[in-house]
């Protein structure tokens, strides 16, 4: 076997609740005043189907 390059282009397909930003994924979710000013747990599936809980502490803008 001869030693070469091997070059591969990887694309990614749309989610339904993920999008990339740079290196990021970024989801949105939408929640009550009363809870972004005064802190709540958001709730989050992961790309494997796992529940995250993320608490949420400071005021969100």
């Amino acid at each position: 076997m001869l030693p070469g390059n091997v070059t591969f282009k990887a694309e990614m397909q749309p989610h339904s609740e993920f999008k990339l930003e740079g290196h990021n994924f970024i989801i949105t979710k939408t929640i009550h005043l009363a809870h972004a000013l005064t802190g709540c747990t958001i709730d989050v599936t992961t790309f494997d189907g796992k529940m995250m809980h993320v608490p949420i502490f400071d005021v969100i803008k």
